[in-house]
């Protein structure tokens, strides 16, 4: 189906600088430099200084002794590599400056999707809100590789009716991604979007040979773009990595949403917090608004199959997980713009007004605002975001202090941390000389394994029990111990294991030996006295926190 913004009653605009385009990735990379937030990229780092310096990729786990030698398929490896190469170099600045890049360089890549007729006014007022949900999930994390190939994607997809080999591009691009992040599958979801929509299209049109590419080159990247999938280090296990994830966003929900917040839905956090968090607010908005561009599209009689799909398949992703909430942002934000390209094509007034001069000054002066508020600090004040402009780390939220003071000289090689996100800064500084029971990494470990940790964090939580001297959370992460000095070390951070810490500091057979404001780290009372090291001070836990979460 040929749209309307390319063929409207209208001549064509003058074309002008794209000055609206530019502005707004330039609110979207400001608004994405936010200090350093989520914990996996601390073991992703790990991982990727491992794979640097043996040249070859994990097949067991190696730094966790819950899982110590299970299979580990390690899907992220090439994001692994990147992020420790940007991480030597620049430290944690130049991480989150290279993701920031990235996800900007993805709305610049869905924006440049649009078609040739499209005012730029309508194209920035669009993308604000997409924008703004794409913050809800703004870490270092291998889906950024994927965030960027589904924006390429549909950029290469939407730019082939006037160069069809664009198509080709797609299986090398496949070909990288897949080896950055598990559910780059996706790309090739989108393809078969494409070419369904085109079979139909050419149904439909009784053998009119339609604009772009010919069926067979159509096939032919699907094809391949398949393909690309197999070319890892873990083959046809990698190729089909993706569907134990969808599984656990399906069928194990329940019990995977219990253990990880990415895997929880949205509506989850809707029924907890309403519609406070102004980030929260704008996914839901963007799906009613994107939603209602459809209601504009079937009353001009316009509905397109592909648009459909793609709107339709990444609501549903977003609302069963929340880790699916970017590739919405910029699904969502496409097709909109797609929809209401058309809808103002064949209105001559809203045409003209969007390309009035007057109106492009007033959007632009909006996003020179928006943009300064930002690096001010008013947009995090009005929003509520309680974060910062920036490219460091979050204030007192990495435990560095309790993971480092638990690998040194003469403590435990094992270690209970928690809460397990936190463990990735254990791995981080001691792996894998010192090994934590389990971390973040859901890809290997036991169900079983999950289990135990649950098992024993509650354990810890329980005050009476513990200041009864309960030993049983021991059966689990210190089988077999014949004495105190066989026991591994508890790491505990302040935030989110307040009430394990409360716990522990009532147990008499454990000494609290160092305390910040980020964590504690705990010891058998025979270790600690074997290392001479008395009670910690308990004055940084109960310190003001200043930590912006």
């Amino acid at each position: 189906m040929t749209p309307v913004a390319d063929t409207g009653p209208l001549p064509t605009p003058a074309r002008r600088p794209p000055v609206l385009i530019l502005l707004t990735v330039c609110f979207a990379l400001l608004l994405f430099c936010m200090p350093l937030g989520g914990f996996d990229i601390w073991w992703h780092l790990k991982i990727g200084e491992w794979i640097v310096e043996n040249a070859r990729v994990p097949r067991t786990d190696l730094y966790t002794y819950g899982s110590l030698g299970m299979p580990y398929l390690d899907q992220h490896w090439g994001f692994q590599v990147y992020s420790w190469i940007l991480y030597s170099i620049g430290g944690v600045p130049l991480l989150g400056l290279a993701k920031s890049a990235m996800v900007s360089a993805a709305v610049a890549a869905g924006m440049s999707s649009r078609y040739a007729r499209t005012p730029q006014s309508l194209v920035a007022l669009v993308w604000l809100l997409p924008i703004c949900v794409l913050t809800m999930r703004n870490f270092v994390r291998p889906e950024i590789f994927a965030l960027l190939s589904i924006a390429l994607t549909l950029w290469i997809l939407r730019a082939s009716s006037e160069r069809p080999r664009l198509l080709l591009i797609l299986p090398l691009q496949q070909l990288i991604v897949i080896n950055c992040h598990a559910v780059s599958i996706i790309s090739v979801g989108v393809m078969g979007f494409f070419v369904l929509d085109r079979a139909w299209l050419r149904w439909r049109s009784q053998g009119v040979p339609l604009a772009g590419s010919g069926w067979k080159l159509e096939w032919l990247t699907l094809g391949a773009m398949a393909l690309a999938g197999l070319i890892s280090p873990y083959g046809v296990d990698g190729w089909l990595f993706p569907l134990s994830l969808f599984l656990k966003i399906s069928v194990e929900r329940e019990f995977w949403s219990s253990v990880t917040y990415e895997l929880v839905s949205p509506l989850r956090f809707l029924t907890l917090d309403g519609l406070t968090r102004f980030f929260l607010m704008s996914f839901f908005v963007q799906i009613v608004l994107g939603s209602l561009t459809f209601l504009l599209a079937w009353r001009d009689r316009r509905v397109d199959l592909y648009r459909v799909l793609l709107f339709s398949t990444f609501t549903y992703l977003a609302l069963s997980s929340q880790r699916n909430v970017n590739l919405f942002a910029v699904v969502g934000g496409t097709v909109s713009m797609w929809n209401l390209a058309d809808w103002a094509a064949v209105r001559p007034r809203v045409q003209t007004w969007l390309t009035a001069r007057r109106t492009e000054l007033v959007i632009g002066g909006l996003l020179v605002i928006l943009s300064l508020s930002v690096v001010t600090g008013l947009w995090h004040r009005v929003t509520n975001a309680r974060r910062d402009f920036g490219l460091s780390e979050r204030i007192h939220y990495y435990i560095h202090g309790p993971a480092q003071f638990a690998g040194r000289e003469g403590m435990p090689k094992h270690a209970y941390v928690a809460d397990f996100g936190q463990a990735s800064l254990y791995v981080f500084h001691n792996g894998p000389e010192h090994l934590s029971f389990m971390d973040g990494r859901l890809e290997h470990p036991r169900r079983s394994t999950i289990e135990g940790y649950e098992q024993v964090y509650n354990q810890l939580a329980d005050k009476p029990a513990m200041a009864a001297g309960d030993r049983s959370f021991l059966e689990i992460i210190a089988p077999g111990a014949r004495s105190q000095d066989e026991w591994p070390a508890i790491v505990l951070d302040r935030e989110l294991s307040a009430r394990q810490i409360s716990g522990m500091l009532e147990n008499p057979d454990w000494r609290p030996v160092f305390i910040d404001r980020t964590g504690a780290v705990f010891l058998s009372r025979s270790i600690a006295d074997r290392l001479g090291l008395p009670p910690a001070s308990l004055a940084p836990i109960f310190a003001p926190r200043d930590y912006r979460d």
